[in-house]
């Protein structure tokens, strides 16, 4: 709950809405995943799914609300020597967390530098970050919403359907997965292209805009 006190004003509004709840359910339960702590599963969350979100705002509202103690799972490791320890919140705080993520991260989104890449979705410190141009001609309505709230998580829209992203080789992997999943290859056409460093330095802008800048020192 103490993570939730700096919030205040519209940004606590903002989070207890009744359709950022619902949009949050609405990624935890297509991310998947198991029950938390309280033993509650995603599709028993779902049928009482108004019951759950009235006690989350009303819980949020009046600072009472306490996260359960996350549940911790033993998986093999890849390698076959050991395990790994895997510790999961319950759905109704993933749904909470996811809430507030929604508002607040944008908020931070704002300040990062370009440089900036530790701790953030798409990006990481690990390996140097590639430039890519992501087109999409989607004819549905609401698919094309979501491909475009999909590659805000990576880059940057330039153009209605155009997105210039910095990602590395591990994030280009897991945009091209979420991407798959969501277009239907008899209707749509999403076209990924790499801009190396000597075609960037050959981009012409005609009117508004700027390239996205990949520079040398990366503040992480």
């Amino acid at each position: 709950m103490a993570s939730l006190l700096p919030l205040v004003g519209t940004q606590l509004e903002s989070v207890l809405d009744r359709s950022n709840f619902l949009a949050a359910f609405g990624h935890v339960a297509e991310n998947g995943g198991c029950h938390g702590a309280d033993g509650v599963t995603i599709g028993e969350f779902r049928e009482r799914l108004v019951e759950e979100l009235d006690f989350l705002e009303a819980s949020v509202r009046r600072r009472v609300y306490v996260p359960f103690p996350l549940l911790r799972i033993e998986v093999p490791k890849r390698s076959g020597h050991g395990v790994r320890v895997l510790a999961i919140p319950t759905v109704r705080d993933r749904v909470l967390q996811t809430a507030v993520d929604r508002i607040v991260r944008p908020i931070f989104e704002a300040e990062f530098e370009t440089s900036s890449f530790a701790y953030r979705q798409g990006r990481s410190h690990l390996s140097p970050a590639m430039l890519i141009l992501v087109s999409y001609d989607i004819p549905d309505d609401r698919r094309r919403t979501k491909i475009a709230s999909l590659l805000k998580d990576f880059g940057e829209r330039v153009q209605y359907s155009v997105f210039e992203c910095l990602v590395n080789e591990a994030a280009l992997d897991r945009l091209r997965q979420r991407l798959v999943a969501k277009v239907v290859a008899e209707d749509d056409s999403v076209r990924i292209y790499r801009l190396c460093a000597d075609c960037r330095g050959k981009v012409e802008i005609l009117g508004k805009g700027m390239l996205t800048e990949d520079p040398e020192v990366y503040v992480i």
